[in-house]
């Protein structure tokens, strides 16, 4: 066996059938512009994951940057930047309530509350899943390039019973992703499958 064939990932060790005909490569290519911040236990049939990242923090940034001008350099009334400025806030209030990645036992889907983003199955957007739709969770590792600097990220991924995929969570951090991950696991009482430490972007072809 030669290097290069080394570094492909062989599913069978999670001895699942479903594995061996699942992908094994990143689902978003490219850049991952959302991040996750921090996951939350609302209770036990709820968990909520924070997002952060380039595009929403533009977003605030500029409704912050534009809240500080309005305060400090227009020479509108003192009453009406007060009136601006409560509803830039009741704004930026009305945002965080919906940048969120959302696991619910009692409604029994999951769903993206992030309004810049739908959940997507190939070709197909979706605003959410059934939890019984749901197999495994797929760990991946990917390389991509930002400024002429190549930077590493991780997916998590939700597996569904037809093998589809679905981008639900990236991160930064690998050990933070493993941490979350295996809460999110026992929650669902699905299986984990870890495949951080394959090389990325390769993987044998699924078999049909």
């Amino acid at each position: 066996m030669n290097e290069s064939e080394e570094n492909y990932f062989d599913p069978s060790c999670f001895g699942d059938a479903i594995a061996m005909r699942t992908q094994w490569i990143p689902v978003k290519e490219g850049v991952c512009n959302i991040y996750i911040c921090r996951m939350k236990i609302i209770n036990n049939d709820r968990i909520e994951f924070k997002t952060g990242g380039t595009e929403p923090c533009l977003l605030y940034g500029m409704i912050y940057a534009h809240i500080i001008a309005v305060i400090l350099v227009t020479e509108l009334p003192c009453h009406s930047r007060i009136i601006f400025t409560c509803f830039a806030f009741i704004f930026l209030m009305f945002l965080d309530l919906f940048d969120r990645v959302v696991f619910d036992k009692n409604k029994m889907i999951f769903w993206k509350h992030i309004l810049w983003c739908n959940l997507h199955i190939g070709s197909h957007s979706l605003k959410s899943v059934r939890l019984d739709d749901i197999h495994a969770i797929q760990l991946l590792h990917k390389m991509f390039k930002r400024e002429d600097m190549t930077e590493d990220g991780y997916e998590l991924n939700i597996v569904l019973k037809d093998t589809q995929r679905i981008n639900a969570l990236c991160y930064e951090n690998k050990n933070q992703l493993r941490k979350d991950a295996a809460v999110l696991a026992r929650f669902l009482d699905k299986p984990l499958w870890d495949a951080i430490e394959q090389a990325p972007q390769t993987a044998l072809q699924p078999q049909l």
